[in-house]
């Protein structure tokens, strides 16, 4: 994984969540749109959500975007 950079958003996608297709369309086109910087981050285990985000807070994150399920959103915010 490259180093993530501080000052971007960082967007925990789960590519099995229903609709994530149309989710995350939505979500890139309007941090586009309002040119704010981010990193894509997908995951196939809740263990790797657990994972991304340690690894984002570790390197000075504070801007953490899950979308997917309730799992995706209770594991990103333990």
């Amino acid at each position: 994984m490259n180093r993530m950079d501080a000052a971007q958003w960082q967007l925990i996608f789960n590519p099995a969540a229903s609709k994530f297709k149309q989710k995350q369309k939505a979500i890139l086109q309007a941090l586009n749109q309002m040119h704010i910087p981010f990193q894509e981050l997908s995951f196939s285990k809740s263990a790797d959500v657990f994972r991304l985000v340690q690894e984002a807070i570790a390197q000075g994150n504070t801007k953490i975007l899950a979308c997917g399920g309730d799992e995706t959103v209770i594991v990103t915010g333990k």
